[in-house]
């Protein structure tokens, strides 16, 4: 599970606490990656400085190419909020929310949908935060049926199960 609650609930100053920050504290905290402090100039929007952008790949970060419902937790959303260019970025967690800083707010865990999904430029992933296949809680899908459908498809594959076994008359 990511942790995040310690970085919720605080002031925004765009020097000091930003979702930049909130980034690399969350990246240096749950998997040990160092990100880079990177200055960020006071009017970057206006000068349209597409920094994370530009400075993705440097710092470990892919383009991801996948349906949605492949995002993982820790996936960055690089958005642009008012703005031509990326200026603000959320991680995902493993709920299907986002953590994140926004401009003169405080930062916090908010649903990726509506503004936050509409203005999405794209989404990262970092090569070192890798999903264990042990870590993922495999559950049998039968448990999710009701019963009637799960009575269906045993009756289904009793049915398999026999004329397996049965001999076809050649």
């Amino acid at each position: 599970m990511i942790k995040y609650e310690h970085l919720c609930g605080k002031e925004f100053d765009l020097q000091e606490q930003n979702c930049y920050h909130l980034l690399r504290a969350l990246f240096k905290d749950n998997w040990g990656i160092e990100l880079s402090d990177i200055p960020c100039p006071v009017d970057f929007n206006e000068r349209k400085m597409d920094l994370y952008a530009q400075l993705a790949h440097s710092e470990g970060f892919e383009v991801l190419h996948c349906h949605p419902r492949d995002y993982r937790a820790g996936d960055v959303f690089l958005m642009a909020i008012n703005s031509p260019i990326g200026n603000h970025v959320g991680v995902l967690l493993e709920d299907g929310q986002m953590v994140h800083h926004l401009y003169s707010q405080l930062s916090g865990k908010t649903a990726y949908g509506g503004l936050f999904r509409n203005t999405t430029l794209g989404v990262y992933r970092h090569r070192d935060v890798t999903q264990d296949p042990a870590d993922v809680e495999r559950v049998d899908f039968r448990t999710l049926l009701s019963p009637t459908m799960r009575r269906k498809l045993e009756e289904i594959e009793r049915s398999h199960t026999d004329n397996a076994e049965t001999p076809s008359s050649t």
